[in-house]
């Protein structure tokens, strides 16, 4: 009559969702504690959810993350889309506001302009790889 079904949760859900947390929980704990003057004990807290993240994704015998997983390619692709166009637009403005003495360049872009470079250098490399 009144059976109740409870939604079964697949070992590889509660894996991925145990991943996804440590890596959330630990990356909060480090800004978190960083903001609050402990930048020492924020690094330990951040290591050991890498460590639980990690360990979840190698106790699990199988794929967490595999290329069908179609959120996973979305999410991949909206965040490289976005990150190009920012920078695409973002950087060469600045520069030509630069160029024109509107804006002085910090140091700090500069370094970022050079992180970004270097993302993009490595997802190249990594869709190399992929497709070889």
């Amino acid at each position: 009559m009144g059976e109740t079904q409870s939604a079964a949760v697949e070992p590889t859900d509660s894996y991925r969702r145990a991943y996804v947390a440590a890596w959330v929980v630990g990356s909060l704990a480090f800004v978190g504690l960083i903001a609050a003057g402990y930048p020492l004990v924020g690094s330990v807290a951040f290591g050991a959810a890498a460590v639980v993240g990690v360990g979840a994704h190698q106790v699990f015998e199988g794929e967490l993350f595999d290329e069908s997983t179609s959120d996973l390619r979305a999410a991949c692709t909206n965040t490289i889309a976005v990150l190009g166009i920012t920078a695409a637009v973002v950087f060469p403005t600045l520069t030509i506001l630069y160029s024109l003495g509107v804006y002085e360049w910090p140091a700090w872009l500069t370094r970022m302009a050079w992180f970004v470079g270097a993302l993009f250098v490595v997802w190249i490399v990594m869709l190399l790889v992929a497709r070889r």
